[in-house]
């Protein structure tokens, strides 16, 4: 199945949006945000519709870091870091958390937040805190509250809506999930 360029273009300027709003809860660094909404679009879309869209997650996240702080440099490593997780998370629920049945068995749901929501987001916590410590945007001291745990409750959410047999099959959950993701970390707060 061939990607019409749309479907990319659409994915990344959603990817975008959602970032920018996470982006304005950011405040040890103007790149750093304990909320990060795109997870949850970024996992949701490579379950759903494959590892072939990471292109999107990639460009999303650059235009959203290079537009915000930084330099081109840390806002590629961070873009490498947010597609990074994306594909590891859904690749971990894909080979060791039964796929479309996550939600299914005890067994898959801890499979999923120990190795998909935590271990993909230190991924991207990792490389993003790292490229701008390095690039001398932000000071290693100040990061200890930024934690993966941002990104998982997104994470957690995508894998929710790739699970469910009604939503699965329609672009609706996209939104729906994009949408959430931006809520429901803040009223966790």
């Amino acid at each position: 199945m061939r990607f019409r360029f749309g479907v990319i273009a659409g994915l990344a300027v959603l990817y975008f949006v959602a970032a920018k709003l996470g982006l304005l809860l950011a405040a040890l660094s103007p790149s750093a945000t304990p909320v990060w909404p795109p997870t949850g679009i970024a996992f949701a879309a490579c379950l759903m519709l494959g590892y072939r869209v990471w292109p999107a997650i990639f460009v999303g996240a650059f235009l959203a870091n290079v537009t915000n702080a930084g330099s081109v440099g840390t806002s590629l490593a961070i873009a490498a870091g947010n597609t990074l997780e994306a594909l590891v998370g859904a690749y971990l629920v894909n080979r060791l958390a039964n796929g479309p049945g996550v939600f299914d068995r005890a067994r898959d749901i801890f499979a999923f937040v120990g190795l998909a929501a935590l271990a993909s987001t230190t991924v991207s916590a990792t490389l993003g805190l790292a490229s701008l410590t390095l690039g001398g945007y932000a000071q290693w001291a100040g990061f200890g509250p930024v934690c993966p745990a941002s990104s998982s409750s997104s994470a957690f959410f995508g894998a929710f809506m790739y699970s469910s047999p009604v939503f699965r099959p329609t672009v609706a959950p996209m939104i729906q999930s994009t949408i959430a993701a931006m809520i429901q970390p803040s009223q966790i707060a």
